[in-house]
């Protein structure tokens, strides 16, 4: 027999939480500036997002401690256990406890642990509280989204890359991720329509012109994905809101889907008001034809190492090369798909690298969230606003490139359990034992962020003089996620006071090739085949410059700088 369901905190706590919560996706969330992009989980970007993250935990779990009880809902329990596979590949090899799998596994605890506090806190009044919160998240990178494309034509302090990018993107830069977090938007704005006791007008207005602005934004973007996957969650959302309603609403909800789809198709041309504006189609059989390409080399990898995978961060390379041999016989189809370099399909992406205990995670999961809706573990008006997120992970990589994304996603899951497994108390003295250690963590954690944002700022600047002026790279703190850069513009800048000097140091050039055959073996790209081969080419090896451009070529058959150094060498 079940325990019967008991609330964990008061007001005051509850209150304090939800003012926490909106502190991460209302302003930490929409925080541009220097640190605009996608990337969360790089740690390069979206790191305002992640210092109030550690603030919510912390506040949460002091607030757990205080009443000296945890609630453990069966969907969260299932979750943990189905995504213990995800964790035994890493046993297989040490060389994949590395910077890449540091922050996915990170990524997976910490998605898991703020599910965990939020369960703690949940009632119906905080719930729709919660949801208002990601609703005015999202309202937010709608009114981003429309004042970047009709205002906005020099960067500014707000959008540093408005001049260099034509499309709206809110904060998040890469668009298809960007329009996913608005379909989110409108699926909540759908939500609250109707669960409110009556459908007033001012709700059916508001609800129209939110969803029809998030269709708009991402016609203007261009995105295939960031279109296609919205209308499909739309779809599926509004006919269970009108199965529910025994099809009382269906005038409605069609009305909705229609101006939606309408608005989504509609020609770029028409709001053309961007200076040199590229127009393109609303969807392209491009698009449709790129993803089955990828989607079959993924496979093949996946048949090739079934158990381990090929571990975290070998994609890109062994990507490439099974690509390169594929579109050898498919010329037509070389311009399409000579930039990508990664799966489009984060289940698929997993499989690859972890090997098919990922596949074992998924389908638990998946599992878990169809048992969990026959036995009422969940509140299926909730966990359906995970749609566009879940629709994303099918043709892209949301979760790998977005923070905001990752824990809307974990707060959505979290809002959706209904049930209780269990109610565990502990000792209080116990639990207070364990604040002074988390809050040092804590600190430790805001400290590397702050550090890390504060590199990221000195590393642009000295990006951004001509004179690359010494004192500002060394004053880049090489914290793990910039060692990379950091290194790479170390290298540069002493090789340029070589050149200067009229004498290249032999040690530097070997040095640096040895750092650029790193580099190329886990994340090429073509500027370091183009260095490389330079690097071969100073210290004599002209056959090994060769053969490096060979593989460059092979991987970047359109990059006009590869194909010059390759066709000069090659001649």
């Amino acid at each position: 027999m079940q325990p019967k369901r008991q609330m964990l905190t008061g007001d005051l706590p509850s209150t304090i939480m939800l003012f926490t919560v909106f502190v991460t996706f209302v302003i930490a969330m929409n925080y541009s500036g220097e640190q605009i992009g996608g990337y969360g989980l790089e740690l390069l970007f979206n790191n305002s997002v992640w210092i109030a993250y550690v603030l919510i935990v912390l506040l949460g779990v002091c607030l757990i401690i205080k009443k000296a009880k945890v609630r453990l809902s069966n969907g969260f329990v299932y979750l943990v256990l189905f995504s213990i596979p995800l964790f035994i590949p890493s046993l297989f090899s040490f060389s994949d406890l590395r910077y890449e799998s540091i922050l996915i596994y990170g990524a997976i605890i910490a998605a898991f642990l703020l599910i965990f506090v939020i369960e703690q806190f949940k009632n119906k009044n905080f719930t729709r509280r919660l949801l208002f919160i990601l609703l005015c998240s999202s309202i937010i990178q709608t009114v981003f989204g429309l004042y970047q494309y009709y205002f906005i034509f020099d960067s500014s302090f707000l959008f540093p890359h408005a001049e260099t990018h034509a499309k709206p993107y809110g904060i998040f830069l890469q668009i298809n991720v960007f329009s996913t977090y608005l379909a989110f938007g409108s699926l909540l704005s759908i939500y609250f329509l109707f669960s409110a006791k009556k459908q007033t007008k001012a709700l059916i207005i508001f609800t129209f012109v939110l969803v029809i602005l998030n269709a708009h934004l991402s016609m203007l973007a261009e995105t295939k994905t960031g279109r296609v996957v919205p209308l499909i969650a739309l779809a599926i959302y509004l006919g269970y809101f009108s199965w529910k309603r025994h099809h009382k609403t269906w005038l409605l909800t069609s009305l909705l889907f229609l101006f939606a789809a309408l608005v989504s198709f509609t020609p770029k041309q028409w709001f053309d008001v961007r200076p040199s504006q590229v127009v393109e189609a609303p969807i392209g059989i491009q698009s449709l034809g790129m993803r089955p390409l990828m989607y079959k080399v993924g496979i093949e990898i996946v048949i090739d190492n079934p158990v381990s995978g090929i571990g975290m961060g070998e994609l890109p390379r062994e990507f490439n090369f099974r690509k390169a041999e594929l579109l050898s016989s498919k010329q037509d189809l070389k311009r399409m798909t000579a930039i990508a370099n990664h799966i489009h399909n984060e289940p698929l992406q997993w499989m690859i690298e972890l090997g098919v205990f990922s596949l074992v995670s998924f389908v638990g999961i998946f599992g878990v969230w169809v048992v969990g809706l026959f036995k009422g573990w969940y509140d299926i008006s909730i966990l359906l606003l995970a749609l566009p997120f879940i629709g994303h992970t099918m043709l892209e990589l949301p979760f790998y490139n977005s923070a905001p994304h990752l824990l809307a996603f974990a707060t959505i899951l979290a809002l959706a359990n209904k049930k209780t497994l269990k109610l565990v108390h502990f000792p209080s003295s116990i639990g207070w034992g364990v604040v002074p250690i988390l809050s040092a963590i804590s600190f430790k954690v805001i400290a590397f962020f702050i550090l890390s944002i504060s590199s990221n700022k000195i590393l642009k600047e000295y990006r951004m003089t001509g004179e690359r002026n010494e004192n500002l790279l060394y004053a880049v703190e090489p914290t793990i996620g910039f060692e990379r850069f950091f290194t790479h513009e170390k290298f540069q800048w002493e090789l340029k006071r070589a050149v200067k000097k009229g004498a290249i140091d032999q040690a530097l050039v070997f040095n640096y090739i040895v750092f650029l055959e790193n580099i190329r073996m886990q994340w090429p790209e073509a500027i370091i085949y183009i260095q490389l081969a330079e690097m071969y080419l100073i210290s004599g090896q002209n056959q090994k410059a060769l053969e490096i451009m060979e593989e460059g070529y092979l991987f970047f058959p359109l990059d006009e700088k590869v194909t010059e150094l390759y066709k000069q060498l090659k001649g």
